[in-house]
């Protein structure tokens, strides 16, 4: 709603014009005192005023609240896991499945630390790679007593071609934050040159690295031949 602002309670309009006794001779010329020049300086005279220092601060504070507002509005969906003692994350769009621990098979003279074999996954047998060996995790801190949430499982990527399984220690689900609040890599992900993280997200009071999966499935796919 747009606010109509009026002129001083003092001129010649509250006298002989249109809010007086109508008097004023220039009255049947304009048809209203806002027509005339008097009454149109006197409004503009308005936006010359000093704004009062509360006013200032609430309107400060109310467009700080709808720039939030509109800062976390820019979502991103990721599936939330922990491979060892890191929490990890990977876009929506490429998670494909989830299901309990399967048998892997080894591959002769391929399989190798990060290349572990392959598993069945709905009939195909699909690469299973190690993510803490590709990341170079570190073991889980001895003396670990905290619960975990959900049992562990193999996680299926499907990214165009390139389409692998991965064991997570626990998968958490699929969680929404705000784009615009991506922080600089861990240095448990940024130690090696080709960092494979676009950076760290907070999420229910947990620092997770969101992995870059075009980095990740070039990885994957160089530790074929190794």
């Amino acid at each position: 709603m747009s606010t109509v602002l009026e002129p001083p309670e003092t001129g010649c309009w509250k006298k002989i014009g249109i809010y007086g006794d109508s008097s004023c001779r220039r009255l049947p010329e304009h048809g209203h005192c806002r027509n005339c020049d008097e009454y149109s300086a006197a409004a503009k005279s308005l936006f010359d005023r000093e704004v009062p220092s509360e006013e200032l601060r609430s309107w400060t504070e109310q467009l700080a609240q709808v720039k939030q507002k509109q800062l976390l509005q820019t979502t991103t969906s990721v599936v939330v896991f922990r491979v060892k003692s890191e929490w990890l994350a990977l876009s929506i769009q490429y998670f494909q499945e989830a299901f309990e621990p399967r048998p892997v098979h080894t591959v002769p003279f391929r399989s190798n630390e990060v290349l572990r074999g392959l598993v069945n996954v709905n009939g195909e047998l699909v690469p299973c790679v190690s993510l803490a060996d590709l990341l170079g995790l570190a073991d889980e801190q001895e003396g670990r007593t905290d619960r975990r949430s959900s049992p562990a499982r193999m996680v299926v990527v499907d990214k165009g071609k390139d389409r692998f399984v991965f064991a997570a220690d626990e998968v958490l689900g699929v969680r929404q934050f705000a784009s615009e609040l991506i922080l600089k890599p861990p240095s448990t992900l940024s130690k090696c040159p080709d960092s494979l993280s676009r950076g760290v997200i907070e999420i229910e009071a947990k620092t997770i690295g969101w992995l870059d999966e075009n980095r990740l499935a070039a990885a994957v796919k160089g530790s074929f031949t190794q």
